[in-house]
């Protein structure tokens, strides 16, 4: 066997799974936004599922809301894992449990933490019956209402609590290699700690940020489970939608929404190739 082929074939029933499964899928997806389903007699192409969905008022409700629970949940989980890793990388007592505490999250299925945030802050969770007791609410049911509302709260809280570890540890671990080495040296040639931080440790921390946040900015996009067990009844966000038009029992609904998952790729996609060119100007300039 070739020295150069073999990492290849070693590599060839992973590559077989993403083709056949990944990119077949996305391919048959394709296909069906054009409209093309023979199941019922379609063999016409066309973009008639794109212009739907782009002229419906519900679908581009759902595009912003979408936008909104991704962008939010990115930029509160950046700031507070900043935050929380600047407070973790100096040495104190307690240290090594304060960080365990800070990534518990991390290796927690998301749907986990979608029943974690409904035991916790439905109206008639812990959190409420606390407030009850202390008398900070006259009952439980005057408790905000902070899950299944229309502003997504519940959403973010439970995307948050995982996004913030995991954008706060690579975070955190960059600096500890290198940051408190560059501050000690800023701060004795008489920088001041926002000098140090504008110029010495965001830098620093500047990839671990960019790498991690497009992860979870994709993730919370296209995110179905901690919407549906979470949201309020409207708007919704894309991908449920999507699949409520899939379950749809009329099949001439299919199309919009492989045309739905489609954009949704085209966005995800879209920020990858994004943080690649990032990265690179990154290194260049580096």
């Amino acid at each position: 066997m070739d020295e150069k082929s073999r990492p290849w074939l070693m590599l060839l029933p992973a590559l077989l799974i993403i083709v056949f499964l990944f990119l077949g899928g996305l391919v048959f997806c394709l296909v069906q936004s054009f409209n093309y389903q023979p199941i019922i007699g379609s063999y016409t192409v066309n973009l008639d599922a794109y212009a739907s969905i782009f002229t419906d008022k519900a679908f581009l409700l759902s595009l912003v809301y979408s936008l909104y629970i991704a962008f939010g949940s990115t930029l509160l989980s950046i700031i507070l894992a900043v935050v929380t890793a600047m407070a973790l990388r100096k040495t104190f007592i307690g240290k090594g449990l304060a960080v365990f505490t800070f990534q518990f999250p991390i290796p927690i299925p998301h749907i986990v933490s979608g029943v974690a945030i409904l035991m916790l802050f439905t109206q008639s969770g812990f959190i409420s019956r606390i407030f009850n007791m202390m008398q900070l609410v006259d009952k439980p049911s005057d408790f905000p209402e902070l899950v299944y509302s229309n502003n997504g709260v519940g959403i973010l809280l439970a995307l948050i609590w995982k996004f913030m570890p995991f954008i706060g540890i690579s975070v955190l671990a960059l600096l500890q290699t290198t940051g408190l080495a560059y501050e000690d040296q800023a701060a004795s040639l008489g920088a001041n700690a926002w000098q140090r931080f504008r110029y010495i440790l965001l830098p620093i921390m500047k990839p671990a940020i960019l790498s991690t946040s497009i992860l979870t900015f994709a993730y919370a996009f296209g995110a179905y489970e901690l919407p549906f067990l979470l949201g309020g009844v409207y708007p919704k966000t894309l991908a449920i939608i999507a699949f409520e038009k899939y379950n749809n029992v009329d099949l001439s609904y299919r199309p919009q929404s492989m045309a739905m998952s489609i954009v949704i790729t085209i966005i995800v996609v879209s920020l990858i190739l994004l943080y690649r060119k990032m990265a690179v100007k990154n290194e260049v300039s580096s």
